[in-house]
């Protein structure tokens, strides 16, 4: 029986959250840019009968959330940071290795300049890999993230696993076969030799993170268009306001106060490049965002975006001719 192939590449000069949600096909994710003046974003897919291997690029910083799918699990790792990222209740480097089990969700705060890549898999396909190369089952977790540090030397050689996977894949056939069985070969190792300690006390750290950030999250999309008070938004995640200060800053690098802001100009961009061009219109959504001065917020949000409010419909406009994209499909 033949195998279906798809590769696809995006590359995008400009900050485009939406067509940058769609490109990337392991689940359902949006996209807040953080700091960098190059907005670029490259993003190599390829899916040969359902296993992925997703390679994206970022020149600027990012916030990522969403939910990963509810039928693979999913092995990621970066290949290029500047400086560690938080992922989940975890300081990740290039070191380690993340798996997300089916339907997890995903914080992430990542710097500038950084690439990552990931693996999409069904859990019966790594298990019966696990059976044929270690004779035994491999443990994985049922449900939310973990972060693995399988050492140095084993990272590299996943990187490694999955740049020839990538290139076999192509090929098709008895060398896509080979391919896959050397990155799964490779993963299972990886995985197996891995420091895991205290998983329960990780899982636990990791999901009050993720539920501190999702309060954080819908408190202040309730309330951007009011005056911000630290101490009423410390009480809604409860936390002093000390905590919450040093938990922002650990997260998002940032103040609470920042990162408000933060959020606000992201939502602005979303609408402004949603919605029809009116008279009054910037000064409507900065208000709504958190913004009571029009002339400051088209300034905060140039330094951002690169541009002002006023040219951000006409972006989105274009933004299928900015976009440079290739797309193979093919049966093997």
């Amino acid at each position: 029986m033949k195998t279906p192939f798809t590769y696809r590449l995006v590359r995008l000069n400009h900050f485009a959250p939406e067509q940058m949600g769609m490109a990337v096909s392991h689940g359902v994710f949006d996209y807040f840019l953080l700091e960098g003046a190059a907005h670029e974003f490259l993003h190599e897919h390829r899916d040969y009968g359902g296993l992925v291997l997703d390679d994206m690029r970022f020149s600027f910083g990012e916030w990522v959330r969403g939910q990963f799918r509810a039928d693979r699990l999913c092995i990621g790792f970066f290949r290029e940071l500047e400086s560690p990222c938080w992922i989940n209740g975890f300081a990740v480097t290039t070191s380690d290795l993340q798996i997300y089990a089916e339907s997890a969700d995903l914080a992430c705060r990542i710097y500038p300049h950084s690439r990552c890549a990931l693996v999409q898999i069904s859990r019966s396909v790594l298990e019966m890999a696990a059976k044929r190369h270690l004779g035994h089952a491999l443990w994985l977790p049922a449900h939310g993230m973990v972060n693995l540090y399988p050492g140095e030397e084993a990272r590299r050689d996943v990187g490694e696993a999955f740049d020839l996977c990538g290139s076999l894949l192509e090929k098709g056939g008895q060398l896509a076969d080979q391919g896959i069985e050397i990155l799964l070969q490779t993963l299972v190792r990886a995985i197996r030799g891995a420091c895991v300690s205290r998983p329960k006390q990780d899982d636990r750290r990791s999901q009050q993170a993720l539920q501190m950030v999702k309060l954080a999250e819908l408190y202040l999309a309730a309330h951007l268009s009011e005056s911000y008070s630290s101490d009423e938004f410390a009480r809604a995640v409860g936390l002093s306001e000390r905590s919450l200060e040093l938990q922002f800053k650990k997260i998002f690098g940032m103040s609470p106060k920042k990162w408000r802001q933060y959020m606000g100009l992201n939502i602005a961009h979303r609408k402004l490049g949603r919605g029809t061009e009116r008279a009054g219109m910037v000064a409507e959504v900065a208000a709504a965002c958190g913004f009571a001065h029009p002339g400051r917020f088209s300034a905060v949000y140039r330094d951002l975006f690169g541009e002002l409010p006023v040219r951000t419909r006409q972006h989105e406009r274009r933004a299928i001719d900015q976009q440079e994209s290739i797309f193979r499909s093919l049966v093997y």
